[in-house]
């Protein structure tokens, strides 16, 4: 108990008897009550009422600075027999009046003179034969069980548990929390000075260069106070529940300015709470991860799966499965990360939230749609329970997700115009997730290079680098930016300009040990060197990445070991160019010759096939375009004119739009 008092909740406390003691004008009450229940309630219990009721109950938290406190009774007057004086006044003036360590265990007595007393007090007090006096006629009484109520009785409990150093480090505390508010002070009464904070020093004469000053009070000298020296643990707790809540519900990253106030936070003597090893979890795996990193990661997921069953927390299991399956899809293992969405939906699902099992939901779908099986994908998000989707937040999820799902499909097919169409749906819902919103926004830069828009998708593209950058954003989004801004470039005629982006893209996912963006930055690289007629760089480049197969259910094709066609089908295509290349620099009829047009035409059936997994119906109709041409080159004409013929056929299949 003695870790719930603070000197914000004394402000609490001296604000209430402020309203007990009719300070307050009817017309401030509304607010008053408003500012005192936002904080005295927890915050699921009053921030569907009262902040709805006046603005002043926005300023909900654990911790209130000073300032918040003059900011909200600065500008309610006092009642009408305290004509030019504020409730800010009368508060900065019963806070002052604590001017002592006993004055504080005075003030803690005599709140209890607002509450009614029971019939066990009335008792006890009659047979010690005290008279009762009647108090003040226009003094409010809040009955025990009301919120104010509870609260003063919790304060008075929490005190009275104390020992004699926490009521000392509890008055010292108060001390700094109200010392922003000396000049005010001084200002309207002229006596006061530094050491107006106790009057036994004044009554007594003393000055800092004493020994008794400097022995009380001489810590507070230094100016270096610690944040969490004005926190409680209980103050603690609700800022960890309020940011897990935030990153389960929402996977918001921390900032890290406020990341490094929750380390000075758990830093201080205030002992750390349980939770804050899975906030330190939570944190991990979203923030940029370096290759140094990653078994620390691990640590905190083993301490998460750790304090999840031994303290039965249920309702954590689901963000560590779904924190976990995305961390082993950035590693490149994306059949673990897949595995880990089956398990959470044939073991955790039930003891979930709905929100988090539709999470999970959309990340098993996301993985189907990246191997290419869009319809099945749709499936399992149209298996939803729609009671499911009856609130809101569930809903913009769902369709979210579905429309991205969509979208991706259309653009595949070439089909513009439902990809135009999904793209003004999927712009009206608040996309809060940060990866998914990064997927639209790389979608929409895909729409607008296959509207040959490339100065539009350059700018948007620089417009979202630069947005990444001033908020800090991971790596992972990142990475993916200065890949898809070299693919750009080269589309715009400039690949040599993308080279210095393409190594630095790869050195940093390596040293990140992202392998599907190194996977992805190696393939930006090798596009620079076939464009520099680096033919056989090229083949190395993409060579030391395909041994990262794996044999699948799909026959003889093998794909990445993190199970991207796209990406899979973008380095078989570029092998065929690279080999291509060395074909044309060999001699005619010459076996090297034979050799890399009879590579180049097998990795071109590889490619079509990805491409056909993935409804890529352009790149279909270009990899049957260099089918044919390498057939002629083979001197093979019938084969030749049988892959022209399936050229044509495809051509004539492909939805009107931008070739």
């Amino acid at each position: 108990m003695k870790d719930f008092l603070t000197p914000s909740k004394i402000g609490l406390l001296a604000l209430i008897s402020l309203y007990c003691e009719n300070v307050v004008p009817v017309t401030s009450t509304v607010p008053i009550l408003s500012f005192l229940i936002s904080h005295v309630l927890p915050k699921d219990a009053s921030s569907t009422t009262t902040s709805q009721v006046n603005p002043a109950a926005k300023a909900g938290g654990p911790m209130i600075p000073l300032e918040e406190f003059e900011r909200v009774l600065s500008v309610l007057p006092s009642a009408s027999g305290f004509p030019g004086r504020s409730v800010w006044d009368w508060h900065a003036e019963k806070m002052w009046s604590i001017n002592s360590l006993d004055a504080l265990f005075a003030f803690f007595e005599e709140i209890n003179k607002y509450l009614p007393k029971t019939a066990a007090d009335i008792q006890r007090e009659d047979d010690q034969g005290i008279v009762r006096w009647p108090g003040p006629e226009n003094r409010v009484f809040l009955s025990r069980s009301s919120p104010l109520g509870a609260f003063i009785r919790r304060a008075q409990l929490a005190f009275s548990r104390m020992q004699i150093h926490d009521s000392v480090a509890l008055w010292k505390r108060l001390i700094l929390y109200r010392q922003s508010s000396l000049p005010d002070r001084r200002r309207r009464h002229s006596a006061a000075t530094d050491l107006s904070f106790d009057a036994v020093l004044g009554d007594m004469n003393l000055g800092w260069d004493d020994n008794l000053t400097n022995t009380l009070y001489g810590d507070l000298l230094d100016g270096d106070a610690e944040p969490a020296s004005l926190t409680s643990m209980d103050e603690i707790e609700r800022l960890l529940e309020f940011q897990v809540e935030k990153m389960q519900k929402m996977g918001t990253r921390v900032p890290e300015e406020l990341r490094d106030r929750f380390r000075n936070f758990l830093s201080g003597d205030t002992p750390a709470p349980n939770l804050s090893h899975y906030v330190k979890f939570m944190a991990g795996w979203g923030l940029p991860v370096f290759g140094d990193n990653i078994p620390l990661v691990f640590e905190n997921i083993l301490k998460s799966s750790h304090l999840n069953l031994t303290k039965n927390m249920t309702n954590g299991v689901a963000a560590q499965m779904s924190m976990q399956s995305s961390l082993w899809a950035r590693l490149g293992v994306t059949h673990l990360a897949w595995s880990h969405c089956e398990i959470f939906d044939e073991c955790y699902s039930e003891q979930a939230t709905l929100h988090d099992a539709l999470k999970m939901t959309c990340r098993s779908a996301s993985i189907l749609v990246q191997k290419g099986c869009y319809d099945e994908g749709l499936a399992k998000m149209e298996s939803v329970d729609r009671e499911c989707l009856r609130t809101l937040k569930n809903y913009q999820l769902w369709t979210v997700f579905t429309g991205l799902f969509r979208l991706k499909r259309e653009l595949f097919r070439n089909n513009l115009e439902a990809a135009e169409y999904l793209l003004g749906q999927l712009r009206s819902p608040d996309i809060q997730d940060p990866d998914t919103h990064f997927e639209f926004e790389v979608l929409y830069i895909d729409y607008l290079t296959r509207r040959a828009s490339y100065a539009e998708a350059l700018s948007h593209l620089e417009t979202l680098a630069s947005s990444l950058k001033d908020e800090d954003r991971d790596i992972y989004l990142r990475v993916r930016l200065l890949t898809l801004k070299t693919f750009l470039l080269d589309k715009c005629g400039f690949a040599p300009k993308g080279f210095s982006i393409a190594v630095r893209a790869a050195s940093i996912a390596w040293r990140a040990r992202l392998m599907p963006v190194l996977w992805e930055a190696l393939c930006a690289v090798s596009v620079v060197l076939i464009q520099l007629k680096e033919f056989e760089a090229a083949a190395k480049v993409l060579n030391a990445i395909m041994p990262q197969y794996l044999k699948t259910d799909y026959g003889a094709l093998k794909i990445l070991e993190c199970e991207d066609v796209s990406l899979s089908a973008l380095a078989y295509s570029l092998l065929v160019d690279a080999h291509m290349g060395q074909a044309g620099e060999a001699e005619a009829e010459s076996p090297r010759r034979i050799e890399r047009l009879t590579r180049a035409s097998e990795l071109t059936d590889c490619a079509f096939g990805e491409y056909s997994r993935i409804e890529e119906v352009q790149k279909q109709c270009e990899m049957m375009s260099k089918k044919a041409t390498i057939m002629h080159l083979m001197n093979e004409y019938v084969l030749a004119n049988d892959y022209a013929a399936k050229y044509l056929e495809l051509r004539k299949g492909l939805v009107h739009g931008i070739l």
